[in-house]
């Protein structure tokens, strides 16, 4: 690709393209609330989160507390509508208490329907056969 003259005869440098280390769309999420959890030893941990944005394949969070890399966590929304513990690898996590996590394979329906607002079922589909 060859640069741009500007207005004023300068060169402009070329754009090169953005590329996105996600394999699938991330959307913001509605309001919600929800607990991060993990084992320590005998004990579990779970901690009040919110789910910030969720894709097909992940989310990010904000959660009251760190939890430990290189072991098993589960999510859980509590609202808007309840569902099961979801078990989900831990992919990063921020100073100031930003998590984010990644399902197995793809995010559960019922975590996906409840958080993404205008969520169409035909949406859903289309990401499986795209495998997101």
């Amino acid at each position: 690709m060859t640069s741009m003259i500007g207005n004023w005869g300068q060169s402009r440098p070329t754009r090169t393209a953005f590329h996105e280390r996600r394999n699938a769309t991330r959307h913001p999420a509605v309001e919600n609330r929800a607990f991060l959890s993990w084992w320590i030893g005998d004990d579990c941990v779970e901690v009040p989160a919110r789910i910030k944005d969720i894709g097909m394949l992940g989310a990010s969070m904000a959660a009251e507390g760190e939890p430990p890399a290189g072991q098993s966590l589960w999510i859980r929304l509590e609202g808007p509508s309840p569902t099961d513990w979801i078990e989900v690898t831990l992919a990063w996590t921020s100073e100031t208490g930003q998590v984010g996590v990644l399902f197995p394979s793809t995010c559960p329906h019922d975590l996906y329907k409840s958080l993404v607002p205008g969520f169409q079922h035909s949406d859903w589909s289309a990401a499986d056969r795209n495998g997101h």
